[in-house]
C-alpha cells in the first residue's frame, strides 16, 4: 500500500513537471481545414512578462543576477533609456530599460516563439488565430504593414502588451512588455 501512493504521488509530480503543451495548425494541407499539432513551450518562449529568466520590471541588478554571464549595454540615448543584452542569452534578443528597470524585451530571432507558437515570418491571420478577441490592429507608421497589439486576457496583466510588428502579412519582428514603452515605435528614441 505505501509502496504504491509513493508510486502515485510520483506520477502525479511528474504529470506536473511536464511542459506545457500548445496546438498550432498545420498549413501543410491546402484547402482543408488546418489539423492541429502540439507544440511544447519552451523556456524561452517570449510572453508579455519577459522571457527566459528576464521579467519586466525588475531591475537591472536582478537581471544581472539571473543570467549567468550578466548583461552588456548596447545602446542608450538621453532619456535614461538603455538597450542590453544578456551575454548567455539568444541572440537578436534586447531588453529596454528605463529608470534602471526592465520595460520591454524586443525579439529579432526567427528561433524565439511565444508560448502560442508565433514568431518572426509567422501570418497576421496566425496571430488572430491564436489570440482570439485579443488583438488589435493599428497602421505601421513607416510601411503598409501593420501592429497587432495583443491584451493579455488576464486582468493582472493589464499594463502589459506584446506587440507583432508585420509587413502586412508576415511577423517581422516583435516585442512584449509594459504600457507605455512597448508600444514605442522606434525603441529609445
Amino acid at each position: 500500500m505505501t509502496r504504491m501512493l509513493m508510486v502515485s504521488s510520483m506520477l502525479a509530480m511528474v504529470a506536473c513537471a511536464e511542459p506545457r503543451r500548445e496546438t498550432a495548425p498545420d498549413s501543410s494541407r491546402a484547402g482543408t481545414t488546418p489539423a492541429r499539432t502540439e507544440r511544447i513551450a519552451g523556456p524561452m518562449d517570449l510572453t508579455e512578462r519577459g522571457i527566459g529568466p528576464v521579467r519586466v520590471g525588475m531591475t537591472l541588478a536582478e537581471v544581472a543576477g539571473v543570467t549567468s554571464a550578466g548583461i552588456r549595454l548596447v545602446d542608450t540615448d538621453s532619456t535614461a533609456c538603455s538597450y542590453l543584452s544578456w551575454r548567455d542569452g539568444p541572440p537578436g534578443v534586447l531588453i529596454m530599460a528605463e529608470g534602471g528597470r526592465v520595460v520591454r524585451i524586443d525579439v529579432r530571432n526567427p528561433a524565439i516563439a511565444t508560448p502560442e507558437g508565433i514568431k518572426i515570418g509567422s501570418t497576421e491571420a496566425e496571430v488572430q488565430q491564436r489570440y482570439v478577441g485579443q488583438v488589435e490592429v493599428q497602421p505601421h507608421k513607416y510601411t503598409d504593414g501593420h501592429y497587432l497589439v495583443v491584451t493579455p486576457r488576464d486582468p493582472a496583466n493589464s499594463a502589459l502588451r506584446i506587440v507583432f510588428e508585420t509587413d502586412g502579412k508576415k511577423v517581422e519582428t516583435f516585442r512584449g512588455g509594459r504600457v507605455p514603452q512597448v508600444q514605442y515605435v522606434e525603441g529609445c528614441s
